[in-house]
């Protein structure tokens, strides 16, 4: 039954949504791997690599992540906040600019200030104190690319 609904789900992203899933995190049952491979949802050109969900890093590293969520909505709400202030001439590079905020505020929240100094109106470019950097840790266990 689990395996069908996933598989349904995958069948009708592209028309529900408009939404090609190239990842499943699953739990390491084959038999939902097995059933996406023989339904084909998009076809024979792509396939949905699984991940098994236990070898995506340490409890520590998911709960200093779950910690840090908060930070990430309220870098995000102050982007907002920042580029509406700024004229309304140029819109497009507006939104250039909120989507490279957005993007540089995952980073930022993460402890990657490496980005920063670009967008120093929420933060000057060097880490603060005590804070720990979990790019890396996170790259390694597979959670971030």
């Amino acid at each position: 039954m689990e395996q069908d609904i996933i598989v349904e789900g995958f069948l009708q992203s592209i028309s529900m949504h408009g939404l090609v899933n190239h990842r499943l995190i699953a739990d390491g049952d084959i038999s939902v791997h097995k059933k996406l491979i023989d339904a084909m949802p998009y076809g024979t050109t792509r396939q949905v690599e699984i991940v098994d969900n236990t070898k995506l890093g340490s409890y520590e590293l998911r709960s200093a992540l779950k910690d840090r969520i908060m930070r990430l909505r309220t870098a995000g709400i102050s982007a907002v906040q920042y580029r509406k202030k700024q004229s309304e001439d140029k819109y497009h590079l507006l939104i250039e600019e909120l989507r490279n905020d957005i993007l540089t505020s995952s980073f930022h929240i993460r402890g990657d200030h490496s980005k920063c100094s670009e967008r120093q109106y929420f933060c000057d470019g060097l880490p603060k104190p005590g804070e720990v950097n979990l790019v890396n840790e996170m790259e390694k266990a597979g959670l971030l690319k």
